[in-house]
C-alpha cells in the first residue's frame, strides 16, 4: 500500500477530540443514597452498564470516523496490477516488415498487430508519453504524442516490403525512454517475432529494468514460396542489339498436394514469356535484344499467403560492345578474342584506345590510360615472375605471384562466379602472396581447396584489376579447352560494367545512392520525391523500380527488391529471445492476458472513495445510536432514572 498525500495522515490525531469529549461526560455529581431508595440501586446497576456500553460504541464510531476520514485524505492506493500507473514514457515497436504480411485465415498478420497496439494505447493515461516506432521503415522518424496520435499512426501504418532489425530499434527506443524523464516506462513490441529479425542483435542483453512486453510467438512457421536473386546474362549487363537470358530459382516450400507453379517475365508492360517450376529448381528465360537504354521488367510467380516475395524487379541499361587491348602471345586468349569480335560482343584496339586491357604477364600495363581496368594472366614460363610482379609493384597491385615447389591437381573450393566453371580442374598455379592490406581491399571469386585464392579483383592505383593465379592454356587447367572458355572470357572483359566488387543489390528499406545532379526520386506508385545534393534516398517502403530524375528526364533506374530473409518465416524461439533481451523481457501467453500484463509499474485502484463511504456509514449509526438514546420518553425509563433524579433534586 501507498499514499498520494502521506501528510494528511497528521490529521489521524483528530481521534483525540471524540475521546475528550467522552471523558467529560463521564463526570457526575455526588450521589445521596436515601434509605427508601436503596431498592433501587439493584437496578440502576444494570442500567448503567448499558448506557456505558452505548457511550464506548459512540466513541467507537467517532474515532474510527475520524480515522478513515484523515485516510482518505492521504488518498492511499493497493499496488496491485490494476487500476492506474504512475506516468509512462510508452514506446510502440509495431514490426511492419515484409513478414508481417503473411495472410493467416482472412487476415494480414499486421491487422492482428495493429489491434493488439491500439488496445495498449488504450490503457494509457493522459500523462503518458507515447512514441510508435515503425520497424520496417527503418527512415521513419517518430514523436512522442498522445492517445488519440498513437492510434491514428498505428491505424494508418502499412506493410513494408523491407526487413527489421529488432536489437536496434530495441536501443533507439531504451534511448527514447531515458530521455524522457517520466518515472516510469515500458517498450511494447508487436511482432510476428520472426527469426531474421534478430540477426543482428545488441552486444549483450537489454537493461531489465525496462520492460519489454511481448505476446507469445505463433505455432511454427507457415509454408512460403519466393523468387531468388535475378541473374542476367551471368552477371553481366547486356550488350547492345545482342541477345541475352535471365535466370532465376524458385526456393522455399509448398503446401501438401500444390503442383508446380507458374513463372512469368515480363519486360517493360510486355510478357515475354512463361514457364513452370517447383520449389527448389531454376528456370532461364531469353532475352533480347535491346537497342538500347534503360531496360526494366519483373519476374513473378503464382501469389501465395506472402505475396510481396512472389515479384522480383530488374532494371539494367545496355552496353555496347567493349574496346579490348590483348596484349601478350596467349593462343587460347587470341581465339576466343576473335569468337567474341565475331560475335560483336568484343572489339580489339590500341591500349591507349581501350575499355580493358587482358595482359598476359602484365605486358604493356604502362600504355593504359588512368582508370581502365586490367586482366592480368601470369605467364607459363616462371622465369618471368620477377618481371611481372615488378610490374605489379608499379601499378600499386598488392599482390604477387609465387612460384610454388610442389605441383600437382587442385580442386575448386569455393566459386562465386555466376556462370560457374564446371568440372573446372587446375593442374598448375601460382600462389597469390597478398602485400600491405592487400585481403581487406580485395575480393575474392574463385578460392582452391588449399585455401588460396585463385582469381581475386580490387583496386589498384590506375584502376581495377581482375588476377588470376594460372596461365590459361591446356598446361595450366582445362579451361580453354573446354566450353567454359568463352563465357569465362566475356564475364572477364564485363565485369567491370556490373556493380562493383561488395556492391550488392538494393533491397526494400535501405537506401539508394542518388547523383548530385539528380533533382527527383519516382517511387513505383509514381509519387515524385524531390531530393538535394548527394543525399541518398531512403524512402524505400516498396518494391519496385525507383527511378532518378534531372528534371524532366529519366537518367537512370534502380531496382528495389524485397530482402530474402524476409521470406524465411521461421520464429524466433522464447529461449532464444530471451538471451537477446534480456530480463527485462515479459511474454505473455494470448491477448487476453494482455492488458493485466502490460503498464507494470501500476499504482492500482484508489481506496479515498471506500473510506468516506465507510465513514459516512459510521457517522449515520453513531447519529441513530445516539438519537436512540437521548430521545427515549421518560415514563419509558426505568425507576433507577427517576430515582436518580430524585437524589438530584
Amino acid at each position: 500500500m501507498g499514499f498520494l498525500n502521506p501528510l494528511s495522515l497528521l490529521l489521524a490525531g483528530a481521534v483525540a477530540i471524540p475521546l475528550l469529549l467522552h471523558l467529560h461526560r463521564r463526570y457526575e455529581s455526588p450521589r445521596l443514597a436515601f434509605p427508601a431508595l436503596r431498592y433501587l440501586q439493584r437496578a440502576e446497576q444494570d442500567h448503567a452498564r448499558t448506557i456505558r456500553l452505548r457511550q464506548l460504541l459512540l466513541l467507537v464510531l467517532r474515532a474510527l470516523a475520524v480515522l478513515l476520514l484523515a485516510l482518505a485524505a492521504a488518498r492511499p492506493f493497493m499496488r496491485t496490477g490494476q487500476g492506474d500507473h504512475e506516468p509512462t514514457a510508452l514506446v510502440i515497436v509495431l514490426d511492419n516488415s515484409l513478414s508481417s504480411g503473411l495472410i493467416d485465415g482472412e487476415r494480414r498478420i499486421l491487422d492482428d498487430l495493429k489491434d493488439l497496439a491500439q488496445r495498449s494505447v488504450r490503457q494509457a493515461s493522459p500523462s503518458d508519453r507515447i512514441w510508435v516506432i515503425r520497424a520496417g521503415e527503418p527512415w521513419d522518424v517518430s514523436i512522442p504524442g498522445d492517445q488519440a496520435e498513437a492510434v491514428l499512426r498505428i491505424r494508418e501504418t502499412l506493410v513494408s516490403d523491407g526487413g527489421a532489425q529488432i536489437p536496434q530499434i530495441l536501443l533507439r527506443a531504451i534511448s527514447l525512454i531515458r530521455g524522457s524523464d517520466l518515472p516510469a516506462g515500458e517498450i511494447h513490441l508487436f511482432s510476428d517475432l520472426q527469426a531474421s529479425s534478430f540477426g543482428q542483435h545488441a552486444d549483450g542483453p537489454l537493461p531489465s529494468d525496462i520492460p519489454v512486453v511481448i505476446s507469445a510467438p505463433r505455432p511454427g512457421p507457415s509454408a512460403n514460396r519466393y523468387l531468388e536473386e535475378l541473374v542476367i546474362g551471368g552477371g553481366l549487363p547486356p550488350l547492345a542489339g545482342q541477345r541475352t537470358e535471365l535466370g532465376v530459382r524458385l526456393a522455399g516450400t509448398s503446401r501438401p498436394g500444390d503442383g508446380a507453379v507458374s513463372i512469368r517475365l515480363t519486360v517493360g508492360e510486355r510478357l515475354q514469356g512463361t514457364t513452370s517450376a517447383s520449389p527448389g529448381n531454376a528456370v532461364l528465360f531469353p532475352m533480347g535484344p535491346f537497342s538500347g537504354g534503360i531496360v526494366t521488367g519483373h519476374v513473378e510467380a503464382d501469389p501465395d499467403e506472402l505475396r510481396a516475395d512472389d515479384r522480383r524487379h530488374f532494371a539494367l541499361r545496355t552496353r555496347p560492345s567493349p574496346g579490348v587491348a590483348l596484349s601478350g602471345r596467349s593462343f587460347f586468349l587470341a581465339e576466343a578474342m576473335s569468337v567474341l569480335e565475331d560475335e560483336g560482343r568484343a572489339r580489339r584496339v590500341s591500349p591507349g584506345d581501350a575499355d580493358i586491357v587482358f595482359s598476359d604477364g602484365g605486358v604493356e600495363l604502362e600504355e593504359r590510360a588512368s582508370g581502365v581496368p586490367v586482366v592480368i594472366v601470369p605467364p607459363p614460363d616462371r622465369t618471368r615472375l620477377p618481371e611481372v610482379n615488378r610490374r605489379l609493384a608499379r601499378e600499386a597491385i598488392p599482390w604477387r605471384l609465387v612460384a610454388r615447389e610442389a605441383r600437382g591437381e587442385a580442386r575448386i573450393q569455393d566459386n562465386r562466379l555466376h556462370r560457374g566453371l564446371p568440372n573446372l580442374r587446375v593442374f598448375d598455379y601460382l600462389e597469390l602472396r597478398p602485400t600491405d592490406e592487400a585481403t581487406s581491399r580485395a575480393e575474392v571469386w574463385v578460392r582452391l581447396g588449399t585455401g588460396l585464392p585463385w582469381m581475386v579483383t580490387g583496386e589498384g592505383r590506375r584502376g581495377g584489376y581482375l588476377l588470376v593465379a594460372s596461365p590459361l592454356d591446356a598446361g595450366a587447367t582445362n579451361i580453354p579447352v573446354s566450353a567454359a572458355m568463352i563465357p569465362l572470357v566475356e564475364w572477364m572483359l564485363g565485369h567491370w560494367a556490373a556493380p562493383g566488387p561488395g556492391s550488392r543489390p538494393p533491397v526494400a528499406g535501405n537506401p539508394i545512392p542518388v547523383p548530385t545532379s539528380a533533382t527527383g526520386v519516382v517511387d513505383p506508385d509514381g509519387t515524385v520525391h524531390s531530393v538535394v545534393g548527394s543525399q541518398p534516398f531512403r524512402a524505400t517502403r516498396k518494391a519496385g523500380i525507383y527511378r532518378i530524375m534531372e528534371g524532366d528526364s529519366v537518367v537512370s533506374a534502380v531496382a528495389v527488391n524485397t530482402p530474402l530473409q524476409e521470406s524465411i518465416l521461421d520464429p524466433m524461439p522464447v529461449e532464444e529471445l530471451r538471451s537477446q533481451v534480456g530480463e527485462g523481457l515479459v511474454v505473455v501467453d494470448g491477448p487476453a492476458r494482455w492488458e493485466r500484463e502490460i503498464f507494470r509499474d501500476r499504482r492500482g485502484s484508489e481506496l479515498w472513495r471506500l473510506l468516506v463511504l465507510t465513514a459516512l456509514f459510521l457517522l449515520v449509526a453513531e447519529s441513530w445510536i445516539a438519537s436512540a438514546g437521548a430521545g427515549q420518553p421518560a415514563e419509558g425509563r426505568t425507576g433507577a432514572d427517576r430515582g436518580r433524579q430524585q437524589q438530584v433534586s
